[in-house]
């Protein structure tokens, strides 16, 4: 589920899954490359990935070291090489 909120310049995406039944699909710009991060409510960094420029990039909830995060809301910023940011929530629902 995907919700966006557009003020004046600022837009702010807004997604939730269940990651016992799917994987999120990251919206990544298609043609770019970079790093994704996830991070928890308090800043802290738990995951983060390489983007290809596929446009293809998932996350299934859980950390770099493989354990299930618990349910809440995430901080997710799509770091490109071309020095650009994209960022976001996406909500863990279990």
């Amino acid at each position: 589920m995907e919700t966006e909120i557009t003020r004046g310049s600022l837009q702010i995406s807004q997604f939730a899954f269940y990651p016992s039944v799917e994987a999120w699909l990251v919206p990544v710009k298609t043609g770019k490359s970079g790093i994704l991060e996830i991070n928890n409510r308090h800043g802290q960094l738990i995951y983060s990935a390489q983007i290809t420029r596929t446009g293809e990039c998932r996350w299934d909830g859980t950390s770099a070291s493989g354990l299930p995060m618990p349910a809440g809301v995430y901080q997710y910023v799509l770091r490109y090489n071309d020095n650009s940011l994209d960022t976001g929530t996406v909500e863990l629902v279990y």
